[in-house]
């Protein structure tokens, strides 16, 4: 080979080389150091832990257990239905705590289901209990329909929860025929 070309395979091997480092060492900041430097400098009220949930549906009232990762200002995390018409199904979100509001999507973790939505809550009562509306898609009845009233409460290292504990008052049958 000429010294040109050697030069030129060099050059390109040292390009490819020099992109493939880059790629890995965004990737390692991105998803290693940059969420640990994020986490360690947050310094706003921590929402990660467990969650009892009350969501009005238009025509229908479901309980949730919500278990939530928190990472800086980004969340993560399930939701399992354990009382109501979606007893049972389990759902993924992700989303954003900034300025005492969380905002978040979620889906459906059943494969064939398009059961989707996002919520926005704001936080009360110095960090106990989330508040706000959801807009959701309901797969059975294939309409966007918009919760009344979607509030979370904070659960403390296995405190029994009620359901009239975010009904106001009101027990889950009570509630359901109001």
């Amino acid at each position: 080979m000429s010294t040109t070309t050697e030069a030129i395979v060099a050059g390109v091997i040292s390009g490819v080389l020099a992109t493939g480092l880059a790629a890995v060492i965004r990737s390692v900041w991105t998803a290693m150091i940059y969420p640990h430097i994020e986490n360690c400098l947050y310094g706003d009220i921590r929402i990660d832990g467990e969650w009892r949930s009350t969501f009005r549906g238009v025509s229908f009232i479901d309980s949730e257990v919500i278990t939530i990762v928190q990472v800086g200002h980004r969340i993560s995390g399930s939701m399992q239905c354990y009382e109501g018409p979606d007893k049972g199904r389990a759902f993924k979100f992700t989303g954003e705590f900034r300025n005492r509001i969380l905002t978040g999507m979620y889906v459906s973790q059943k494969p064939n289901s398009l059961d989707r939505g996002t919520f926005a809550l704001q936080i009360e009562d110095n960090g106990e209990r989330l508040s706000g509306q959801c807009i959701y898609y309901r797969d059975p009845t294939n309409t966007l329909e918009v919760a009344a009233e979607y509030t979370w409460i904070r659960s403390h290292h296995g405190a029994p929860f009620l359901p009239s504990d975010a009904s106001a008052g009101k027990g889950h049958e009570e509630a359901t025929r109001a």
